[in-house]
């Protein structure tokens, strides 16, 4: 067989895209309540800027992850205590009436380790 060799572009890992220049270079970090405008690593994302997170969207962390999607209490059948920011996710409190934790644990002093409420059904979990 006959090979002919390519000057192949260096792999560049899951944080780097790939410059012109011919070397990989680091994602840029986006600060909390950012992310990138395009996806970033792997040799892509050359073009990619910070921006703010849009509305429902949140980061916590300084780096390359993209928002995620704020948690919405009322589909948990849960209080909203406090609202998602563009740097933190929304706070769930106790369940909304006529509902009780869908998982009680009566070793549990928190609500806060219940992910959801169901309705009430005319019983209240005893302990």
């Amino acid at each position: 067989g006959y090979f002919q060799c390519y000057n192949s572009e260096p792999i560049c890992d899951q944080t780097e895209f790939f410059h012109p220049n011919g070397t990989c270079v680091a994602c840029p970090a986006c600060v909390p309540g950012e992310e990138l405008s395009e996806d970033c690593g792997f040799g892509d994302g050359e073009e990619g800027i910070c921006i703010p997170c849009e509305e429902g969207k949140f980061s916590t962390e300084t780096g390359v992850a993209p928002c995620r999607t704020c948690t919405q209490c009322s589909l948990l059948n849960r209080l909203e205590k406090k609202a998602c920011s563009p740097t933190s996710d929304s706070l769930c409190g106790h369940c909304l009436p006529g509902n009780v934790f869908s998982r009680p644990d009566c070793f549990s002093n928190s609500f806060l380790d219940f992910p959801s409420c169901s309705a009430a059904l005319g019983f209240t979990p005893d302990c």
